[in-house]
């Protein structure tokens, strides 16, 4: 992984966990396993579209991963097991959810 996609993962990285404690959340493992890993399938797909350095490009996919943690709380709500997100929540949100660029 180059330097600068390494960046990016981490960026996107500590953006949903800052969102995430914003909102209250207690990702599980596991759940929190699945959100990394479509972190860094996300950044694999900006890097493939030339996207990494373009800060709009960012922002949108910020805006994104945002969009995703609120629809992962309101699914956690739905299943009477907020705050805490697990596998479960992850997997209805994200066959809801995507295409959701750049992560799906």
């Amino acid at each position: 992984m180059q330097v600068e996609q390494q960046k990016l993962v981490r960026r996107l990285k500590n953006f949903y966990s800052k969102k995430a404690a914003k909102l209250g959340l207690g990702l599980t493992p596991s759940c929190c396993t699945l959100i990394e890993r479509m972190i860094n399938n996300g950044v694999e797909r900006m890097v493939l579209q030339g996207a990494t350095d373009r800060e709009e490009q960012i922002q949108v996919a910020e805006r994104n991963l945002s969009h995703y943690l609120q629809k992962l709380s309101a699914e956690a709500q739905n299943q009477g097991t907020y705050p805490k997100i697990g596998a479960k929540a992850f997997d209805n949100v994200f066959n809801m959810e995507c295409p959701i660029w750049p992560f799906c």
